[in-house]
């Protein structure tokens, strides 16, 4: 399915600046959503371009939305625009969602009704329990502790300025929730979205949903909340309170994947927590599911394994759970998340791999027959008729936005360097080996010259270049990188 592009300049290309706000405390950044590009375009740099309580009317805000009036797309909107160019779902048709007129829609103050945000993203600060392969210490204390404490130098190579931010910032939780509560939360708020790091076990969120139930806002908000579903702790309680609840499942991949990718999280621990959830919580007026799915190149190889399960979980197993009781709430997506950074991108994968991922990605259809069979009993089973299934999401139109995401593919030589470097440093830190996953991500490693890689890349990782010749110098037979050879 293929989307139309708005090609009406009276209307914006996106109403997120005109109706929204993203906040991440830890980071000082203030912007108007989660998906903008900071590398390309950066966001309100908190205190550095000015006070927080001056973001939505000043300068910056005035002149995105002006260009969204007139048809551009931001620097900072390249990832939308990835999307929308390919005909698929990107955050833009979130905030289409969100109800506030466009007629309503000004340049100055955002929107004349509330002159302030009607929707909030807000992450607190980077607590985490878990340490995602292409996560960043900015989303994660465990990643933090990797970037500080990893002895060859790649994460401070990586993250220098991020984590000496981080560092600078810990201690500003207070100013933070001063401004969150003082300005963007208040009686005509419609929509608040929750991250962290892991949500449901940071206090400053539990603080956060507190304020807006003791407020009395809380009946009149719709609230979404992203977490990884390694518990179902008292958190989950408080959502009660609140007009509707959705919640965003960040599962990348399945089984042994899964365990790689999101370490220490365990697989059949947080399946069972989901499975879990739909049947206490999806069967209540106002909840849905959705679940997020990052596509990275420690996943590509495992593709028909992982994505088997994750197609039997969300198109049979919720079904089935939910039932006929939680039929009007089973709206919610998987949503593919090509990776960006540059250790973690598809593009990493050198090209002779990609026609063999592709193959495999459409041997995979080829046994919908009988996947689609047990989608539509499943159905029948609920009371659904085929026919009456009114979302786009099948097991079909997955596999298909899949496919879209590897046609897409450019040998990045750079990118297959830091996936190489960060994919070690991560096995000797955490102890996690990729190469277990599928042998072809050892081939990936024996493509590369690794004198090569640390010499060619040795102004921009000095810290790990230093390293590697050290060990070179001590042992001439010393590898780095795991061989066949």
């Amino acid at each position: 399915m293929t989307k139309k592009l708005n090609k009406n300049t009276d209307k914006p290309i996106c109403n997120a600046p005109f109706t929204s706000a993203y906040y991440f405390g830890l980071r000082g950044n203030l912007g108007f959503c989660c998906s903008w590009e900071d590398d390309k375009q950066p966001y309100y740099k908190v205190n550095k371009d000015g006070p927080p309580e001056e973001f939505w009317t000043s300068q910056y805000a005035q002149d995105i939305r002006q260009q969204m009036l007139n048809g551009e797309w931001p620097e900072g909107c390249y990832n939308c625009k990835w999307h929308e160019d390919r005909g698929l779902e990107s955050d833009i048709d979130m905030f289409r969602k969100i109800p506030v007129d466009v007629k309503d829609f000004d340049v100055v103050h955002g929107n004349t009704t509330h002159k302030k945000p009607v929707y909030l993203d807000y992450r607190p600060d980077n607590l985490c329990n878990l340490s995602c392969i292409q996560c960043s210490p900015g989303n994660s204390t465990l990643i933090e502790d990797f970037g500080d404490n990893e002895t060859w130098g790649i994460g401070q190579d990586t993250w220098r300025g991020s984590l000496k931010y981080i560092k600078e910032n810990k201690e500003r939780f207070h100013e933070i929730e001063y401004f969150v509560n003082e300005h963007l939360l208040h009686q005509g708020l419609l929509q608040i979205k929750l991250l962290g790091g892991e949500p449901t076990i940071n206090a400053g969120v539990q603080r956060t949903l507190k304020h807006l139930i003791d407020n009395d806002y809380a009946k009149d908000i719709r609230l979404k909340v992203t977490t990884n579903f390694t518990n179902l702790n008292k958190t989950y309680e408080m959502f009660s309170h609140f007009k509707e609840v959705h919640i965003t499942a960040s599962i990348d991949g399945a089984g042994k994947t899964y365990e790689y990718v999101r370490h220490p999280a365990k697989w059949k621990a947080v399946r069972k927590n989901l499975l879990t959830f739909m049947e206490k919580y999806l069967v209540k007026p106002g909840y849905s599911l959705s679940l997020n799915t990052c596509i990275m190149t420690h996943m590509a190889f495992t593709l028909t394994d992982w994505l088997s399960e994750l197609l039997d979980l969300w198109f049979c197993e919720r079904i089935r759970l939910v039932g006929v009781k939680g039929r009007d709430n089973l709206w919610g997506s998987i949503m593919l998340i090509p990776v960006t950074e540059l250790h973690s991108s598809i593009n990493a994968i050198p090209s002779k791999f990609i026609d063999d991922i592709l193959y495999e990605l459409e041997t995979l259809k080829k046994t919908l027959n009988r996947r689609n069979k047990k989608f539509v009993d499943a159905m029948d089973e609920v009371g659904f008729k085929a026919e009456d299934w009114k979302y786009t999401e099948s097991p079909e139109y997955t596999i298909d936005k899949l496919i879209k995401v590897f046609q897409d593919h450019k040998y990045d030589e750079e990118a297959h360097y830091a996936w190489a470097v960060m994919a070690m440093a991560q096995h000797n830190f955490k102890n996690c080996d990729i190469t277990k996953l599928d042998p072809r991500f050892l081939e990936m490693f024996d493509m590369l010259d690794e004198e090569t890689v640390f010499t060619k890349n040795k102004y921009k990782f000095p810290g790990s270049y230093k390293s590697w010749k050290e060990n070179k110098e001590k042992d001439p037979n010393f590898k780095f990188f795991p061989s066949n050879k």
